[in-house]
């Protein structure tokens, strides 16, 4: 299908502006309070910490708890004479993270995105069986230490911001799938195949999708999948700005999923009746070391039990009791991990229905697994959700495991600084089923990704990008 790649987008223009920052507005080394940025005794002269809701609800804060004055120093300029891609993979000029969820291994003692302090009171999810902080769309928070619209430093903005931790496993991330992505952009893709010069970020006919697509039982397969991928041949890479706080330890790593290795891909294929590119696995044990333990819980009136990761003998207090000391009327918002057959029953985020592979006979619509030990074949144990009668079902070993995303490490400042990562320098890490290239072709989503640590990440503008000419 051939098509025209070129596209005009505007040029940022920002002036050149590098200089030492407070909050609010801009100061000179001289008038600083005590001590450098980054040393201990540092406190600027009447600033209150960005991270003073955090140290105010210890031990609920990062690290040893420094407080954060923001960055001092910033380069305005530093993105000028680049193209972006007509829709933002993320900024907070809503007052919301549009589409950002994050995710971790389970062994941290809290998570938290956006404003408020652990736990949120409130949360947005499409899962309505959750019983876990999902992070799902968080707020936005307001900051003045970026750039103001003419270029100069100290300007207002809405940033993402999330921070937990301790974590002692692989870590965790916070993304977006590009779900109604290419939709949004200014012209919109037409349907596939309707015509030659829609824009060149819609995606192609797909072979596989193709071959499957006109059966009867796959009516919304086109629709599912082409709403969730974008065409990225035209473009160079992603770019974002962003700072770390002053007790931010883990490493963070740039991570872009393609429909290879993404498991929202795997799902609609095997659905659909075509062997997936990857295989998936579920979980369903408990990381944090503690039991899968019931409880019985009261939503929207009804009493039923759920299972979450947590130990009486310990002292943990029981999901209920929390329930109990929460504000009238608030929704409830269990700290503890799900697990067991209710994990397995959990409704796909990605898709708002349980996954058939993976479910009980107790979900709505039934399946036939339930959270059992398997032993891989290096040995390891783990529970997993599957039906011992269902080989398909059988948690796949490393090799053949989807997830294992094209990423790049970065080194973050406690400044916000500008990045740009070209998709050519983008790498597997070897932990799942390995691919010989990048399909730029069909990109489904974008991830910022951390190891063991602690978490404290401050995230703005996340946007493919481009040089002049790239492409053409």
């Amino acid at each position: 299908m051939s098509r025209s790649r070129s596209s005009s987008f505007s040029l940022s223009v920002r002036r050149l502006a590098f200089s030492v920052l407070a909050l609010g507005g801009v100061l000179s080394t001289q008038m600083l309070a005590c001590g450098n940025v980054g040393d201990d005794s540092y406190v600027p002269l009447n600033v209150t910490a960005l991270n003073q809701q955090d140290l105010d609800n210890a031990p609920f804060c990062v690290g040893t708890c420094r407080p954060d004055y923001g960055s001092q120093k910033i380069a305005c300029y530093a993105d000028d004479g680049l193209e972006f891609f007509p829709v933002d993979v993320l900024n907070g000029n809503s007052g919301t993270i549009t589409g950002f969820y994050a995710y971790n291994d389970g062994t941290a003692d809290f998570m938290q995105a956006g404003p408020d302090p652990y736990p949120r009171t409130a949360i947005v999810t499409n899962d309505p069986s959750s019983t876990g902080v999902t992070n799902y769309e968080p707020m936005a928070v307001p900051v003045n230490d970026r750039c103001t619209p003419d270029g100069q430093p100290g300007g207002a903005d809405n940033v993402q911001h999330l921070r937990g931790g301790i974590f002692y496993e692989w870590g965790g991330g916070m993304g977006r799938r590009l779900t109604n992505f290419v939709t949004a952009a200014t012209p919109p893709c037409l349907p596939v195949g309707a015509g030659p010069n829609d824009p060149a970020y819609c995606p192609d006919p797909d072979p596989r999708i193709e071959s499957v697509a006109d059966l009867p039982q796959n009516s919304t397969l086109r629709t599912d999948f082409y709403g969730m991928v974008a065409d990225l041949r035209g473009w160079e890479g992603i770019s974002f700005w962003a700072r770390q706080g002053p007790n931010n330890t883990g490493g963070i790593r740039v991570y872009v999923g393609d429909r290879q290795l993404d498991e929202d891909i795997a799902f609609l294929e095997q659905n659909a009746g075509l062997e997936p590119m990857c295989r998936r696995a579920k979980e369903c044990g408990c990381r944090n070391h503690r039991p899968c333990t019931p409880d019985t819980i009261v939503r929207d009136g009804v009493a039923r039990v759920e299972l979450s990761c947590w130990d009486p003998a310990l002292g943990d207090i029981p999901p209920s009791q929390l329930q109990a000391q929460g504000a009238p009327g608030a929704a409830f918002v269990n700290p503890y991990d799900i697990c067991g057959d209710f994990l397995c029953d959990a409704i796909n985020p990605a898709w708002t229905i349980p996954d058939p592979l993976f479910s009980t006979p107790a979900a709505t619509p039934p399946g036939t697994a339930s959270c059992l030990l398997y032993k891989l074949t290096n040995d390891l144990e783990e529970y997993y959700c599957y039906d011992p009668k269902k080989p398909e079902s059988f948690p796949p070993d490393q090799p053949q495991r989807c997830g294992d995303g094209w990423e790049k490490g970065v080194t973050l400042s406690t400044d916000w600084q500008f990045y740009t990562i070209p998709f050519t320098e983008l790498r597997q890490e070897g932990y799942g089923q390995e691919f010989s290239y990048l399909d730029l072709s069909a990109i489904t989503l974008v991830r910022f990704t951390w190891t063991q640590g602690w978490v404290d990440v401050w995230l703005d503008d996340v946007r493919f990008y481009r040089h002049p000419g790239f492409g053409r």
